[in-house]
């Protein structure tokens, strides 16, 4: 039992941090009313750049992101290049931290990049949601990922180890019988509702 006890505290106490995060998410998203968009921009340059003659869009936003390396972005997946009505190149550059979004001028040989960088809130709601799966080369990403995900795990060894306690200590507590019942009550209505 005070193995249990002490297992419970010291996962709640690492992953105390992330869980809060994602609380301030979850309120944020509440009361933003899915309203979050594509930040303003914040800088806006030129940089000069020639495509090599008959590149494919895969091959500029290979070049593009090799030439430009913005922060804690991955390179662009096929489905996300993109075109303006002008038929120019656009690459938009994700983060936690924002948006680069590059507009390829090939016209006038030159990158048109916009800075577009994340207030708090928005940080907070893209890396609560970052996990291992998305291959991010840069390591800063890739521990902050290993983090929220030992998080999860802690999360699920908590609700295994706070049963056990209860289970183990006060099988017979009315109280928890009916916390437990109306939890698992909410949980199959609203699995009914929306499976």
């Amino acid at each position: 039992m005070r193995l249990l006890k002490k297992i419970h505290i010291y996962l709640g106490l690492l992953s105390f941090s992330i869980v809060l995060v994602w609380g301030i998410v979850g309120v944020y998203a509440m009361l933003a009313g899915g309203e979050e968009g594509v930040p303003d921009v914040r800088r806006e340059w030129t940089v000069p750049f020639a495509a090599a003659p008959n590149s494919t869009d895969r091959a500029v936003a290979d070049a593009v992101y090799g030439l430009l390396k913005p922060s804690m972005a991955s390179p662009l997946p096929n489905f996300a290049l993109q075109h303006d009505p002008d038929g120019r190149l656009r690459l938009d550059f994700y983060s936690v931290n924002g948006v680069v979004r590059v507009l390829v001028r090939e016209k006038e040989g030159s990158l048109l990049v916009q800075e577009r960088r994340n207030d708090l809130p928005r940080f907070l709601s893209g890396i609560h949601s970052a996990t291992q799966g998305g291959n991010n080369p840069h390591w800063q990403m890739r521990v902050w990922t290993a983090y929220t995900e030992f998080s999860i795990w802690s999360l699920l060894c908590m609700s295994l180890t706070g049963c056990l306690m209860w289970w183990t200590s006060r099988p017979r507590y009315l109280a928890a019988w009916v916390s437990a019942a109306v939890g698992l009550v909410i949980f199959g209505v609203l699995y009914g509702m929306v499976r």
